[in-house]
């Protein structure tokens, strides 16, 4: 079989074992040159084997057809990296739907995290407001009583990360 013959010969199967039928102009290149990469790689696999069967045994040949065989794995693993074929994407994938929405649930919760602040009553530590807010250093004051102590006090929004994450404060659950 000749080398046209070989390379078509994987991209079928290439194309049987993976949904690619969404590919553009770009990746069916890619694609082709993974197929190309993978008849490279035999030839050279059925090249070292050959130089191994032989006496003498010439260690420079089969050095050169490792650094070969090295190669072309390389750019197999690129290529079916870029084209999402790989094994880690293939698994990824296979989440489910409720794994799929409790991951998502869980990067919003630290996304979320990351960009509210908090205000809590300096006297008693209550948990006053949470917010998010866009520009941290617009000048905006917020005036709040705490309904527990009755404490009535001012913090300035570029005061704000000084009110993140403080300890043993109290959350209220819900309103009275």
């Amino acid at each position: 079989m000749d080398w046209l013959d070989q390379v078509d010969a994987k991209l079928k199967r290439l194309k049987s074992e993976y949904d690619l039928d969404e590919l553009a102009a770009n990746d069916i290149l890619q694609l082709t040159s993974l197929a190309e990469a993978m008849v490279s790689l035999d030839i050279y696999n059925g090249m070292l084997e050959q130089e191994l069967g032989e006496e003498p045994r010439s260690i420079k040949n089969i050095a050169d057809i490792q650094k070969l065989v090295t190669e072309a794995s390389k750019n197999i693993s690129s290529i079916s990296t870029d084209l999402k074929i790989d094994r880690k994407s293939r698994e990824h994938k296979t989440d489910s739907i409720p794994d799929y929405v409790r991951d998502l649930k869980d990067r919003a919760k630290k996304f979320l995290e990351q960009r509210m602040y908090y205000i809590y009553c300096p006297k008693c530590k209550t948990l006053l407001l949470s917010m998010w807010l866009l520009d941290i250093n617009s000048g905006n004051k917020f005036k709040l009583t705490c309904p527990n102590c009755k404490n009535t006090f001012v913090v300035a929004d570029s005061e704000l990360p000084l009110h993140k994450n403080i300890p043993d404060a109290i959350v209220p659950v819900g309103p009275k």
